[in-house]
C-alpha cells in the first residue's frame, strides 16, 4: 500500500512541479503588474491633486474677474454721476460766489441789524406798524449818522426770521401780513412775557393751536382767567412744571400776585431756581440760555386782553 501511495505520489508531484512553476511566474508577474498599478494610482492621485487646485484656482480666478467686471461697471457708474455732479455744480459757481459774498457783508453788518432788532423787541411791541416804521426808520439814521454798519431797510423781520418756523407759526393761524410776523418773532425771541391786545380772538386762537404741538409745547398748556378762583393755582402749576400758560381777558389793573412771575423773580436755593408765590416757595422752570444766546423758557406766559382799539395781531 505504501509503495503504491508512493508511486501515486510520484507521478501527482510530476504534473504538479509545472503548475507551481507556473503559479510562481504568475505571482512574479501579478506583484510586477501590482507595483505598475500602484505607481499609475499614485500619478493619477497627483494628477487629481493638481487638476483639483487648477479648478480653484479657475474659480477664484473667475471669482475675481466677475468681482472686478462689478467694480468697473460701479467706477462707470460713479465716474458717470461724478461727470454730472460736477456740469451740474459747475453752473452754481456764480451763485455760491455771490452767498459767500452776501454772508461777508451779513457778518459786517451784524452789529446794526441787532441792534435794530432788540430795539424792536425791546421798545417797540405795544405800537402800531406805522410808529413802528417811524421809529425804525429814524433809528436807521441814526446808525448812519453814527456810521455804525446795517444793511439798509434793515428790521425785525428781515434779520430774526426763520421761514421754516414762520411757515409753521403761520399754519397754526398766524395772519401773514407784516405786522403779525413781527409779533411772532417777538412772541418767540422776547425775555418778557407777552400781552397781546386781541379783540378779534386771532391771538388766542393761534397760542391755543400751537400749544397742541407737542414738539413746541412739550410739558402741556394751561389757560386760565383772572376771575377763576384758582387761577394762581393754575399759574403756580406752569411755573414748577415748565408748561405754557395763557390768562385771558386782562384789564387794566393786575393783581398784586403775579408782580413775582411777571417780573421774573427767582433766586436760587440748593442749586434750584425758586420763586415765591404767595405764600409759597416753589421750583421754577423759567429757561435757560440756548445755544445761540437766546432766552429759550420752558415755562411760557401769554396774557391776552380784548379790549377795543388797536390790535397787535
Amino acid at each position: 500500500m505504501w509503495a503504491h501511495a508512493m508511486h501515486t505520489y510520484h507521478f501527482v508531484a510530476l504534473g504538479v512541479a509545472p503548475k507551481k512553476a507556473k503559479l510562481a511566474e504568475a505571482q512574479a508577474e501579478l506583484e510586477e503588474a501590482t507595483g505598475v498599478l500602484n505607481e499609475a494610482r499614485a500619478k493619477l492621485a497627483a494628477v487629481v491633486e493638481k487638476l483639483e487646485k487648477l479648478e480653484e484656482a479657475l474659480n477664484a480666478a473667475v471669482a475675481e474677474k466677475k468681482s472686478l467686471s462689478d467694480k468697473e461697471q460701479q467706477c462707470k457708474v460713479r465716474l458717470s454721476n461724478a461727470d454730472k455732479l460736477i456740469g451740474g455744480l459747475g453752473g452754481e459757481r456764480v451763485r455760491w460766489t455771490q452767498t459767500v459774498a452776501d454772508l461777508t457783508v451779513a457778518v459786517d453788518n451784524c452789529i446794526g441789524d441787532i441792534l435794530i432788532s432788540a430795539g424792536f423787541i425791546s421798545y417797540l411791541g405795544p405800537f402800531t406798524a406805522e410808529f413802528r416804521q417811524d421809529v425804525g426808520d429814524s433809528w436807521r439814521e441814526r446808525l448812519v449818522e453814527f456810521n455804525i454798519q446795517h444793511t439798509e431797510g434793515c428790521d425785525i423781520t428781515q434779520t430774526l426770521v426763520e421761514p421754516v418756523k414762520l411757515r409753521i407759526w403761520q399754519m397754526y393761524g398766524l395772519p401773514t401780513d407784516p405786522l403779525s410776523t413781527q409779533n411772532g418773532i417777538m412772541l418767540d425771541r422776547a425775555r418778557r412775557w407777552s400781552l397781546f391786545i386781541d379783540p378779534q380772538g386771532q391771538a388766542n386762537r393761534y397760542i391755543r393751536r400751537m400749544a397742541k404741538d407737542k414738539e413746541i409745547c412739550i410739558n402741556g398748556f394751561d389757560v386760565a382767567k383772572l376771575t377763576d378762583k384758582n387761577f394762581l393755582r393754575t399759574l403756580e402749576n406752569a411755573v414748577r412744571f415748565g408748561k405754557w400758560a395763557l390768562l385771558e381777558n386782562i384789564q387794566e389793573t393786575l393783581d398784586a400776585a403775579l408782580e413775582p412771575i411777571l417780573m421774573q423773580q427767582t433766586f436760587k436755593q440748593g442749586g434750584q431756581d425758586m420763586m415765591k408765590l404767595g405764600e409759597n416757595t416753589i421750583p421754577c422752570d423759567l429757561g435757560v440760555p440756548s445755544c445761540r444766546g437766546a432766552f429759550t423758557p420752558s415755562t411760557r406766559l401769554v396774557s391776552i386782553s380784548r379790549r377795543r382799539g388797536w390790535s397787535l395781531f
